[in-house]
């Protein structure tokens, strides 16, 4: 019995120091290390530990770590086109194969759901501390995936070290990355440099066990591997150090995103931990804790975490695993800040009502019925009169003269004036006409009135046509008290209105001599749409102070190319749509949600969403900008489309730009970068400016870049739209020069020999000039051989030209077509032929031969552009086709459809897809949803934003143009064009105006009224 005794005392002796050996005793070895945990190297100290080996842990996880059970609905990330998912079978502890935690992704569900493991801490309250764990990478030819050693609260507040092996192990690298970072290679180390230094103390591979480590302090973050400092991050060199109490993670994942994981998996693929080391300090410590802790202990009496026999965790509480919320702000409300912004916005309404009530209409009389009080104003008599009169849109009288009398259209009116009751005129927003408005008004009006010159716009809003003289006069409008007449108030500057009068008439006498044949082609180019093509964003809206001829009969030139260009400008807005939401609709190769999304790539995306249609804006945009010198050789039109080019197409962009700058700033388009796990598409990619100095310059850039650049707005702007930008700008000057040289070749087989020299020398140099000059030679056809009449009147030659044109939009087509459904791609072997501009080989000799980028021309892209150009010139067929009602609707508001369709797609598109998508409905419901959403959205801004960019293009580029021909500039006071009453007394200005109007109407006479 004693002997019995002894031997199970001794058994249990030894079990005790075993289990005192192995650490197993938590509660020991947090007491021992009650003053925390010191780090030499860095000088730090930490009061918690978590500390586990996961060779120690006989087959159970510690208490310390959950693990991770999820399914995202969607994932962030421009490429990450998978989705996670977390599955409890994915994690395994201690088995037979290995003494580590292992943890396993397995490859993708049809829907494109990735299934990997992981664990996190218990506790949340984890802030600042130095994190150590021994990883070992997933395997080689695994196919990609990423073992992450992570602390993270959101989005934001997050540092992370991601073992990846790539889908090539040449590939594979350790990532180190801080609040979401986009994962650049220039962030991380490859394994191959890990391979061949001593950066791994101990280690042959990266591919075996690695220690990585995160020190996270309040002022800085630094990322080791090995013991090897790749990375750190301080808040002094302005970055932002995250701050805010997070779980620790360990999880093997994948996304499939090309620019860091890869993958995923083709098999199930594992990766290892050895242990984790985790010494960090508690969110949940008061003051009066840590006042406590500094009182009882110094650094000396902490344990070295260069330790490591250290084991256990340090004790915590509950609250220690919730997450952490920020504390609300007791401090009570801002009554100082309130009461300021109360004040501000007190005095902006009254000001405004203020401004309302002055200006409103319930002040206000018409110029037709100027009264004060009940009584009629008296009408002009004499000689004002007779120059105000019938030649004048309006009487003075009220009287409106007959429509065939008018120089302009009454919709414009512009020279009717408002008249307050105390008598002060002010003249109305002045309205501009162009030769050709004026002239289709004329045609359409029966008027009689000769075309004016590029020069003949009214100086003014006030300013009127005399049809008598040809000068420019003011409307006499007499005060009511003094008896004189007010025309200084109407325009302010005689002497200059003298200046234009003496122009005018010197115009007026030039137009007597004018030849019929000149008068002629400007009417027959009064039914010419003036510029308006999406790409060269020339269009006409129907606003009030504008004649647009979009009312002519179907089969007028206006009709039908405002049908072309709008139906291709909504084929494109569809080619966007399908890259951002149905990638393999047009992407060969690309991830398929169904099955038919490949066939119908093959046909129908081939002749409907190809980018050949690009092709016809610049063909048809050329034809607008040349056509009136081509008939008159006027090189006033030539030098109007110099000046009025660049601010037609640069206003509106960069007004729009702007407005996607603000709207990307404050977080419209979040939910883009989460839009590829559902869409599948890696295509739509945004990012904001650096700061408004980077948005200036890349506006600049777009004016001045040559191409084929692209410019670098197109990162920063919804869809890449602005690259034809400069394609139109640099193309406009070719064209205007191009356009003076062939108009004085006159020997038709030199000109034509000209043609062929420039297409052919655009095409080899990748130079959409190609596009341009055989837009310039279909032009030149129709205005200057006439080679319509002549076709229409020849039945067979009419047929074969139709055929010949026809056959150049299918073999356009076909190239595509063809590349469907064998390997042969035309348009990589024709890139190959060019050469490179860098060498002077021919590309395919380069490694940049291959498929051309999107904004290279092509071949088949000019045989399309042309072939379809001269089908829809001819064929009334096409023209009646083309000059639906629907289609010219859409006409006028091209320019704003081109520029706002893909912030529409990339905000309200990406956001709705992607919450239908949670909610778990079918994608081509999905799909269905999200088009009507984005198109009626679209359709019903466009009532509202195409005037406003209407208004910064083409009113501000016909002022720019009045400017620069007029003599003198029109000069316009301060309150223009709001009257002196807005501020001052109204009887003040009453009285002044009518000192002025005595003065002027005594120094006519010759009186002195000096006192």
């Amino acid at each position: 019995m004693v002997s019995s005794f002894f031997r199970s005392f001794i058994t249990a002796s030894l079990a005790i120091s075993c289990l005192d050996l192995r650490g197993v005793s938590a509660a020991d070895e947090s007491a021992s290390c009650s003053c925390g945990y010191y780090d030499s190297s860095t000088q730090d100290l930490f009061t918690e530990s978590i500390i586990v080996y996961f060779n120690e842990t006989d087959g159970a996880l510690p208490d310390d770590f959950l693990v991770d059970s999820f399914k995202h609905n969607f994932e962030k990330g421009w490429n990450s086109i998978y989705r996670q998912d977390a599955d409890i079978a994915n994690v395994q502890l201690q088995n037979a194969t290995s003494s580590s935690l292992e943890l396993y992704v397995s490859p993708s569900t049809p829907d494109h759901l990735v299934l990997g493991g992981g664990i996190q801490t218990t506790r949340r309250d984890i802030q600042y501390g130095t994190f150590r764990s021994l990883l070992r990478s997933p395997r080689q030819w695994a196919g990609g995936s990423a073992l992450s050693m992570r602390l993270e609260y959101n989005e934001t507040e997050s540092m992370e070290i991601n073992m990846q092996n790539a889908n090539n192990p040449a590939d594979a690298w350790v990532s180190t990355l801080i609040r979401g970072e986009f994962p650049e290679r220039g962030l991380g180390v490859n394994y191959s440099i890990l391979s061949n230094s001593s950066m791994i103390n101990g280690t042959a591979s990266p591919w075996e066990f690695t220690e990585v480590r995160i020190d996270w302090t309040e002022e800085e973050v630094r990322y080791f591997i090995g013991t090897n400092l790749t990375r750190s991050i301080k808040r002094k060199g302005g970055k932002i150090v995250p701050e805010t109490p997070a779980p620790f993670y360990l999880r093997h994942w994948s996304t499939g995103d090309t620019y860091s994981t890869e993958g995923p998996p083709t098999e199930r693929s594992v990766a290892n931990v050895g242990w984790a080391r985790l010494f960090f300090n508690s969110s949940l410590m008061t003051v009066e804790e840590h006042d406590n802790f500094d009182a009882r202990c110094i650094s000396t009496e902490a344990c070295p975490i260069a330790d490591t026999t250290l084991r256990g965790s340090s004790p915590y509480r509950v609250q220690a695993t919730q997450k952490w919320q920020k504390p609300r702000d007791n401090r009570g409300k801002r009554w100082a800040a309130i009461l300021l912004c109360a004040i501000s916005v007190s005095i902006s309404t009254f000001l405004l009502l203020h401004a309302l009530l002055k200006r409103g209409t319930w002040r206000k009389n018409t110029a037709q019925d100027v009264t004060h009080g009940n009584a009629q104003p008296e009408a002009p008599t004499g000689s004002d009169a007779s120059s105000n009169g019938s030649s004048q849109g309006t009487l003075s009288s009220g009287q409106e003269t007959p429509l065939s009398s008018r120089p302009y259209p009454l919709s414009s009116n512009p020279s009717s004036s408002t008249v307050y009751d105390n008598g002060d005129v002010v003249t109305p927003l002045p309205r501009y006409h162009s030769e050709v408005e004026l002239t289709v008004y004329q045609e359409s009006s029966g008027a009689s009135t000769p075309a004016p010159s590029y020069r003949s716009r009214p100086a003014s809003a006030g300013a009127t046509w005399s049809q008598q003289d040809g000068t420019l006069g003011t409307p006499a409008i007499k005060d009511r008290n003094s008896g004189s007449t007010t025309e200084d108030k109407m325009f302010p500057f005689p002497d200059a209105l003298a200046k234009l009068n003496a122009i005018k008439q010197r115009e007026t006498s030039k137009e007597l001599v004018v030849k019929e044949a000149e008068v002629d082609s400007k009417r027959s180019s009064a039914v010419t749409v003036n510029e308006t093509t999406p790409a060269a964003f020339e269009s006409r809206s129907h606003t009030a102070d504008k004649v647009t001829p979009i009312g002519l009969p179907a089969g007028n030139r206006v009709d039908y190319l405002a049908g072309l260009v709008a139906f291709a400008t909504l084929l494109v807005t569809a080619i966007h749509f399908g890259l951002t939401f149905v990638p393999a609709l047009l992407i060969p190769g690309a991830e398929t949600h169904y099955a038919s999304e490949n066939w119908g790539r093959k046909i129908p995306a081939v002749l409907l969403l190809n980018f050949a249609w690009v092709g016809p804006f610049f063909t048809t945009s050329t034809r607008f900008l040349v056509v009136n010198y081509l008939k008159n050789g006027n090189l006033g039109n030539i030098a109007e489309k110099a000046i009025r080019r660049t601010p037609r197409l640069m206003i509106p962009v960069a007004a729009v730009a702007l407005l996607e700058y603000f709207l990307i700033d404050v977080g419209v388009t979040k939910w883009l970068e989460y839009l590829p796990s559902i869409s599948w598409s890696t295509w739509p990619y945004v990012v904001n400016y650096k700061n408004f100095g980077h948005y200036v310059s890349e506006v600049i850039e777009v004016a001045y870049l040559v191409p084929n650049a692209a410019p670098q707005i197109i990162l920063n702007y919804c869809t890449g739209v602005l690259w034809t930008i400069p394609v139109q700008l640099q193309g406009s000057w070719l064209v205007l020069l191009g356009v003076v040289v062939i108009r004085e070749i006159k020997t038709p087989w030199k000109r034509f020999g000209y043609y062929a020299f420039c297409v052919i020398n655009h095409w080899y140099a990748q130079s959409w000039g190609s596009f341009l000059w055989m837009g310039l030679l279909l032009a030149d056809l129709d205005v200057t051989y006439k080679y319509k009449p002549w076709l229409h009147a020849r039945p067979v030659a009419y047929w074969l030209f139709l055929a010949v044109s026809f056959s150049f939009v299918l073999s356009g087509m076909a190239v595509d077509l063809i590349a469907q459904f064998r390997t042969t791609n035309f348009s990589v072997l024709e890139n190959n032929l060019h050469p490179d501009t860098a060498t002077g080989l021919p590309l395919g000799a380069t490694p940049n031969g291959g498929y051309p980028p999107y904004y290279i021309p092509r071949l088949n892209g000019l045989f399309f552009a042309v072939g379809l150009q001269a089908m829809v010139e001819v064929s009334p067929l096409v023209q009646r086709a083309l000059s639906c009602k629907a289609l010219i609707v859409i006409f006028p508001h091209i320019l704003t459809i081109y520029l706002i369709h893909g912030l529409i797609f990339w905000s309200l598109g990406a956001w709705i897809c992607v919450h239908l998508a949670a909610l778990g409905l079918a994608y081509w419901l999905n799909l269905l949803i999200v088009a009507i959403s984005c198109y009626a959205v679209m359709g019903l801004s466009l009532p509202v934003l195409t005037p406003v960019i209407e208004t910064l293009g083409g009113n501000v580029a016909l002022h720019i143009w009045q400017c620069a021909t007029e003599e003198p500039a029109p000069s316009r006071r301060t309150l223009y064009p709001y009257g002196k009453g807005l501020i001052l007394d109204e009887k003040k200005v009453h009285d002044a105006a009518s000192q002025d109007a005595e003065k002027n109407a005594a120094s006519k006479d010759g009186r002195d009224l000096t006192p």
